[in-house]
């Protein structure tokens, strides 16, 4: 072959070669061995150093090793990224979708590994507020899967992020700023129960096919049941069956802790977040130091403030703000700093986003003209913690609740409500959840 045709051919070979490096059909596989294995159990105990280094000692002919780089650096950004990360992420996480969508590999990972990347991206985009964006790349990992269900039926596995996109557009709010967001997904079907179904369908699967799968299908099932259902006991009956306890993982103790909060056992809420490994090989969740802020407020304890504003020097996001200022102000309202309570209360006010129940309470709360009862204040505290018989007691403090301004009677006489409710269903409806690992079992203690 010489002359001109010579030329062009090599001309088009090393143009093919450019764009298609050196990515022939049948060369590459998605294997799951070893490394794979500890990359994936690594990110989901947010050891990601040690994820990275399983990722770099995978063949680079195995495409779980383009899976794996994405959920290493989505792990990073979710936990301590900023908005600014969020544009590197994303630019770097559309080109390794591209990567994987000009290969034809004949795997039922291939189209799953692409809806993965896209759901990353499509959850980044979505914490910070870039809905728009966020709303284009859940439809491209929707119809990822909506073909690998068809080439591949059998495959359950799909159904983990399917499932996952029919609960998001099944719950989401119909209001002003997602009204064209539901009219653009409108291929997506919104519906809570059948995602509920495809979860368990897709955690079945995995437990007999692909156990790797399981535990972050199972924390899956457990945000639905924790941000969706708000049913906390079955989240602590799903809690019981990860493979990993809080001592091996930050997001199992922020689980651990989440639910233990929310069923009022304070003791066991402090209990999981102390088995949660510091520093070393494990990223640092901010939020854990909010949780155990929120915790120690529940035990009257003033060192509480020193964990929120580690909070709030460390967050990158803007749920949990407005609160952790207003946790604060009441520390000083309950150290008799009225000075630093007046300023800390137009911090609340004037700091963070109103993106969430407890940013709007705490803004709402830090608007009101009323200064804090003190009485009233340690009540709710204790009572959110569990310790009801304390909670009565800082009630009966107050001599004269006649003499309370309107607002403080309602107050006085719901949380009396709540507390006589809770000590008579006591053993029903606060269980504590303690994980796969029993970090415990020294009981409640509810200051009687």
């Amino acid at each position: 072959m010489t002359g001109i045709s010579g030329n062009l051919y090599w001309y088009s070979f090393i143009i093919l070669f450019i764009l298609f490096p050196p990515y022939l059909k049948g060369q590459f596989t998605y294997d799951l061995n070893k490394d794979v294995e500890g990359a994936y159990e690594d990110v989901l105990k947010l050891r990601l150093g040690d994820a990275g280094r399983h990722v770099e000692a995978i063949n680079e002919s195995n495409l779980f090793r383009v899976l794996l780089t994405d959920y290493v650096a989505f792990a990073r950004l979710m936990v301590n990224g900023s908005e600014q990360d969020l544009a590197i992420y994303h630019k770097q996480a559309e080109n390794r979708y591209k990567n994987l969508k000009r290969l034809d590999v004949n795997s039922p990972f291939h189209l799953y590994a692409m809806a993965e990347i896209k759901l990353h991206i499509s959850v980044a985009e979505a914490r910070y507020g870039k809905m728009w964006r966020s709303g284009r790349s859940a439809m491209s990992a929707n119809r990822a899967l909506e073909k690998n269900l068809e080439i591949y039926p059998e495959f359950d596995l799909n159904l983990k992020t399917l499932g996952l996109l029919h609960i998001a557009m099944g719950s989401m709010p119909l209001d002003k700023e997602l009204k064209w967001l539901i009219s653009m997904l409108s291929r997506i079907e919104g519906n809570v129960e059948k995602g509920a179904e495809e979860l368990e369908r897709a955690m079945q699967f995995a437990e007999k096919h692909y156990s790797i799968f399981a535990d972050e299908i199972r924390f899956e099932q457990l945000f639905f049941q924790m941000q969706i259902t708000g049913d906390h006991e079955q989240a602590g009956k799903l809690a019981e069956d990860l493979r990993i306890g809080p001592d091996e993982s930050p997001l199992v103790g922020y689980i651990l802790a989440y639910l233990n909060l929310k069923l009022n056992n304070n003791q066991e809420a402090m209990l999981a977040l102390s088995a949660v490994p510091q520093g070393g090989a494990y990223e640092r969740l901010p939020i854990l130091d909010y949780m155990e802020g929120k915790a120690r407020m529940q035990l009257l304890d003033l060192t509480a403030a020193a964990y929120f504003e580690h909070f709030l020097a460390n967050h990158t996001g803007f749920n949990f703000v407005k609160d952790a200022w207003w946790q604060l102000a009441k520390c000083a309202s309950l150290a008799g700093d009225r000075q630093k309570f007046a300023q800390l209360k137009l911090n609340t006010l004037k700091e963070g986003r109103i993106k969430s129940d407890i940013d709007l309470l705490a803004h709402f709360e830090a608007s009101l003209p009323d200064s804090l009862n003190i009485q009233i204040t340690k009540s709710r505290l204790l009572c959110d913690g569990g310790y009801y018989s304390a909670a009565l007691y800082e009630l009966e403090q107050i001599n004269s609740p006649a003499n309370l301004s309107e607002r403080q009677k309602q107050a006085y006489y719901y949380r009396k409500a709540r507390i006589e409710q809770a000590r008579n269903f006591l053993n029903v409806i606060h269980r504590p959840v303690y994980g796969s690992t029993q970090i415990g079992s020294f009981g409640r203690v509810l200051c009687l």
